[in-house]
């Protein structure tokens, strides 16, 4: 049971979310940068979150590529910015996205 205590701590470490089309994942709320969610990561408190209800999606061009403008507005230049723009969005085969 240990071994799979601490198997677990290294498997989130890989585990890589893929965005797709970005719209099931809340853009805030989802651990989808670093196995943390944006509000840990800005120290946010929920009252001060714009937008609340934004999914990923909402910060895709329709050329399918980060909104970095919107992005440095919404989240003020904060660091994160950059590894935002290190994910890549994978093709799915089902959507070609």
């Amino acid at each position: 049971m240990k071994n799979i205590v601490k198997s677990r701590d290294l498997l989130k470490k890989g585990i890589i979310w893929k965005v797709g089309k970005g719209d099931q994942i809340s853009f805030w709320f989802d651990n989808w940068i670093e196995n943390r969610n944006l509000v840990e990561i800005m120290e946010l408190d929920d009252d001060n979150i714009p937008y609340p209800n934004a999914k990923v999606f909402d910060y895709i061009t329709q050329q399918k590529q980060w909104d970095i403008l919107h992005l440095k507005f919404v989240l003020k230049n904060h660091p994160i910015v950059q590894k935002i723009q290190g994910i890549l969005r994978q093709k799915t085969p089902s959507t070609g996205v």
